[in-house]
């Protein structure tokens, strides 16, 4: 049975066409989370409207991506290192004033010589700034990826946000870039977009070289075309490391949103791109055609 929440929710979303949010009702129908045409409450009318609006979300989502070709995104930045406020001045020198920052990526984990982890105080910082944070998860073995070690890997990431207190529907970003060729799977992605959709209350999302011939192209296309859980793959959240062609840039130079699309596959853009890596202030930068109020980030 869907609670009322669930279905005045849908409706909301529907006015407010929040179509990377629709698609992960999508995703969720065959799980209950909107099992469309089946709730036999008194608003059996909404529920059963969604089984017609299915196709059309996806047709629209693809629609609206095509569009933010060529335009302007929000602009924000990921970071290995801890944000505080001599980051935030190093920026605002560089030409990327605070009030111009709409988000900020920081891993949930910690790992020696590569990332520190996002922490209680550290988030209240950047909330306090009015600037919404998107999460990273990096502690991913540099091994041949299973189905169940994207179900582990789900589960460590759940654990590390809920002890954050971070409020549900925030995607977590599996980061599996370059160093993770060798070991790549459709299987890890399949686990990984399947448990965290199904099985915990935040909602999946992976960082890749996307559009490059890479693994991750080979991995994210086996996926998102499998009969069983490509459906998980279509509703998760993709940030895509490529192109990266202006290098780093102030705000006001930041290239028109363009990131490369994933191949054999119709997801259309990626919601993220990191245009340009090893900036100064010990950023990477990125732009984001998700909308500021997005519950896929964690709002200030």
């Amino acid at each position: 049975m869907v609670s009322i929440h669930r279905q005045f929710r849908l409706i909301y979303l529907i006015i407010r066409e929040d179509w990377h949010v629709l698609r992960d009702y999508r995703a969720r129908d065959h799980h209950q989370f909107l099992y469309c045409g089946q709730s036999r409450n008194f608003f059996v009318a909404g529920v059963r409207f969604c089984g017609l609006l299915v196709p059309y979300i996806t047709d629209r989502q693809t629609v609206n991506n095509n569009k933010r070709v060529g335009t302007m995104a929000n602009w924000g930045f990921d970071s290995a290192a801890t944000v505080d406020s001599s980051t935030m001045s190093c920026l605002a020198n560089a030409g990327a004033p605070t009030s111009e920052i709409k988000f900020i990526l920081r891993y949930l984990d910690y790992e020696s010589g590569v990332h520190n982890n996002l922490t209680a105080s550290e988030a209240s910082y950047i909330h306090s700034l009015g600037i919404a944070i998107g999460l990273i998860y990096g502690s991913i073995p540099h091994e041949s990826l299973t189905f169940d070690d994207g179900v582990s890997v789900a589960n460590t990431a759940t654990s590390l946000a809920e002890n954050l207190g971070i409020p549900t529907y925030v995607g977590i970003y599996a980061d599996l870039g370059t160093s993770y060729d060798d070991y790549i799977t459709a299987d890890f992605l399949m686990g990984y977009a399947w448990q965290l959709t199904v099985n915990t209350p935040y909602h999946p999302g992976f960082y890749g070289s996307v559009g490059t011939d890479s693994a991750f192209d080979d991995a994210f296309s086996t996926a998102y075309n499998n009969s069983t859980y490509g459906s998980y793959i279509a509703g998760s959240l993709l940030w895509s490391s490529e192109p990266e062609t202006t290098g780093c840039t102030d705000i006001a130079g930041a290239p028109a949103y363009n990131p490369n699309t994933p191949p054999g596959t119709n997801y259309g853009l990626p919601v993220i791109w990191q245009y340009a890596e090893g900036c100064g202030c010990s950023i990477d930068e990125d732009e984001s055609s998700l909308a500021t109020d997005s519950d896929r980030w964690w709002l200030a």
